[in-house]
């Protein structure tokens, strides 16, 4: 049925003597008396109301806004990702808020010079190098001063997508971690068009992979090794600079940037791009008065890995060696945990009947926690009968976890079965908690291509369709913690989309979890798309839910980075395609009105800005679950909350005043007498001033 059509329960009647006009010629925006709104108020009103005037005669000649999903040149790209022909294909505008920020941290790669001048040449740039020393970084900069407009491409983007993109005038691109599938498909003629159609619109495409070898020798002459930056010490300055510091913690990051030992550890050390953030947070903790110099000075002095490797190497003692593995991996954990777990070590290690030539009663907890550099704390953990304060081990350095996990995986591939046959059995059907920490692990130890592989066929597919439900949260926890490596992004993608589109249940169920993490937040057209399909292929209750808590995970991280809210325009264009399915329809509806529910003071501030959002998709869904009874209720309840907070927020004023305008404007369907008992409400029984204003500004 067309929604124009639709008959609910509770129909408002119309008032025939004084109908409400939704003309856009009738409805006309008050002037504004000052008042003691803010003079940025007040230029925000004329904005808005220049805007509204154009998005009136736009309304009057039936110009139908774009939706959000389109091609590249179409309106409304300005932020978030575009679809360009491809359903698993997206392309994220690099904000301007990034380039800013890398502008006031980057120092130039030593092979800088020579990267611009193959960039200006060919149009195109291949950065290789095995560690993460900043190429993305480096590949941004030199964008920046070639052109305005950047945009990021999905790393899995296939050679025949690539060739059929339509690049902007003046723009540039770039892969990052580009596929090495679809890289060493890039033969010469493919290449060939692809540059043709940079030149001829003076666009740029910088591709990154982080490998110490050009794997495709069709690129070799496009082809450049990093080497890192030229001042590692200036660097970490900037870093340091770029945090809001007051004049005391200024003056004292000065000091200690200028001492001589601090210097010379800079210059001598093997500090890469990445290990940057964490001088400048250790250093930040100094001047916050959370440590002291000499405290984490040493720390920077003491290499833990070499620390860690001459430990192993004049240790032989199987009992020690087997609890510091089981600590790094379930480090902060009970003593009794980690005892247990490293006995189970250490059978899968030596083999059954080894452990009786193990005397038990070597060290008692205190001497082998002093010889494992470990401690006990004070935890509290939750229980049946509430919070209970007990006693857990960790590491004396944090830094020992990860370096522990590195050197064993490293150095002792031979044992790659064994460990992984140990994390199968230690893992706990019941303890969330516990799988947790075991995922952490997994996926710090499993950082390159191959392990990614053999981690995916020995744990991550057989507890994605597992029948427990812990098992296949950690799969999606592990697959969660990969995607902060971002060479494992478009391997992550393709196979979390493969479980979206299996029959498996539990597969699906996996997948819909998976979307509710970073891995969505990377991948946000994929999600959105999967997500949906996820929902309207079952209708079973528990599926569905945890659809949602992956959909609300995604749009409410929108209160940090805007174009997260341009799930909304999914949600409207899902009513769109279903319209003549009520319940699809409702589906959509349900979980857009609990979005709104949800909303904060600040994420409706946020959201209100949002223009493009508001017309794009706010004002259709909102009429739609006003005009049906079962989501009016709740639907109206949200606008009211909207309605009031203008007094909490007063600077939203002006924009909570042209949502309101543009429903009314917009809208062909009987939701005014709504809209006007929300209006009277405010006005009757409410003593706060701008909402008020507002009221009565739409009512005359």
């Amino acid at each position: 049925m067309d929604e124009e059509k639709i008959t609910t329960d509770d129909e408002p009647k119309q008032d025939d003597e004084n109908p409400v006009s939704t003309n856009p010629e009738d409805l006309e925006i008050p002037d504004e008396k000052p008042s003691d709104l803010e003079e940025d108020s007040e230029k925000v009103k004329e904005e808005l109301e220049e805007d509204l005037k154009t998005f009136k005669e736009f309304s009057h000649k039936n110009v139908i806004i774009n939706h959000f999903k389109g091609s590249i040149n179409a309106p409304f790209t300005s932020s978030g990702n575009v679809s360009i022909g491809a359903d698993d294909f997206q392309l994220f505008e690099v904000q301007s808020e990034e380039l800013t920020r890398i502008n006031a941290v980057y120092e130039a790669d030593v092979s800088y010079d020579h990267m611009t001048q193959l960039l200006q040449q060919h149009h195109a740039l291949y950065i290789h190098h095995s560690q993460h020393i900043g190429k993305y970084t480096t590949g941004l900069a030199l964008l920046h001063n070639l052109v305005q407009n950047i945009y990021q491409i999905y790393p899995s983007i296939t050679t025949k997508e690539l060739i059929d993109v339509s690049f902007n005038q003046d723009t540039g691109y770039i892969i990052d971690n580009f596929d090495t599938g679809s890289m060493n498909q890039l033969d010469e003629f493919s290449l060939k068009i692809i540059l043709q159609k940079l030149k001829e619109t003076n666009s740029y495409l910088i591709i990154t992979q982080n490998t110490g070898q050009i794997s495709n020798n069709s690129l070799e002459h496009l082809a450049v090794f990093a080497q890192g930056p030229r001042d590692m010490i200036k660097v970490v300055e900037n870093h340091i600079f770029l945090q809001d510091l007051l004049p005391k913690q200024l003056l004292k990051m000065t000091e200690i940037l200028e001492l001589d030992e601090f210097k010379e550890f800079l210059a001598t050390s093997n500090i890469r791009v990445r290990d940057v953030e964490t001088v400048t947070e250790k250093l930040s903790a100094v001047i916050n008065g959370e440590a002291t110099f000499d405290d984490v000075f040493h720390s920077f002095k003491q290499n833990v890995q070499k620390r860690i490797q001459d430990w192993f190497q004049h240790q032989d003692d199987f009992n020690l060696i087997t609890f510091k593995i089981a600590l790094a991996v379930f480090n902060e954990q009970s003593y009794e945990l980690v005892s247990e777990a490293a006995k189970h070590l250490r059978s899968h290690l030596i083999g059954d009947g080894s452990n009786s030539l193990l005397s038990p009663f070597k060290y008692n907890k205190e001497k082998l926690l002093a010889e494992i550099q470990a401690e006990e704390f004070e935890a509290a953990i939750n229980t049946h009968h509430g919070i209970t304060k007990t006693r857990h081990i960790k590491f004396k350095n944090p830094d020992n976890v990860e370096a522990v996990l590195y050197h064993v995986w490293n150095n002792y591939p031979d044992e790659h079965q064994a460990i992984f046959n140990w994390i199968k059995e230690v893992a706990d059907g019941d303890s969330l908690s516990v799988n947790e920490r075991l995922a952490e692990a997994v996926a710090y130890m499993c950082q390159s291509e191959a392990d990614f592989y053999f981690l995916r066929g020995e744990l991550i597919e057989p507890w994605a369709k597992s029948d427990n439900l812990n098992y296949r949260l950690t799969a999606g926890l592990i697959l969660s913690y990969l995607s902060f490596y971002k060479e494992h992004i478009a391997q992550i993608g393709k196979l979390v989309h493969s479980w979206a589109k299996n029959k498996n249940f539990n597969l699906k169920w996996t997948a819909a979890v998976a979307y509710g993490s970073p891995i969505g937040i990377n991948l946000l057209h994929q999600a959105l798309l999967d997500l949906k399909d996820i929902y309207t292929y079952n209708d079973k209750r528990f599926i569905r839910d945890v659809t949602y808590n992956s959909l609300e995970f995604l749009f409410q991280y929108g209160n940090e980075e805007d174009i997260y809210f341009k799930n909304l325009i999914y949600l409207n264009e899902w009513w769109i395609e279903h319209k003549k399915n009520e319940f699809d329809v409702l589906d959509s509806l349900h979980i857009f009105v609990s979005f709104m529910e949800s909303l904060d003071s600040k994420m409706i501030t946020n959201i209100s800005k949002n223009k493009e959002l508001i017309r794009c998709s706010i004002t259709k869904l909102t009429e739609q679950a006003i005009i049906r009874g079962k989501t009016r209720k709740r639907m109206l309840n949200v606008l009211e909350k909207w309605f009031r907070l203008v007094d909490e927020e007063p600077e939203i004023k002006g924009y909570i005043e042209y949502f309101f305008l543009v429903l009314l404007v917009e809208s062909d369907l009987p939701i005014e007498e709504y809209l006007i008992s929300i209006f009277d409400r405010v006005i009757t029984s409410s003593k706060q001033k701008h909402a008020i204003a507002i009221a009565k500004n739409i009512l005359n």
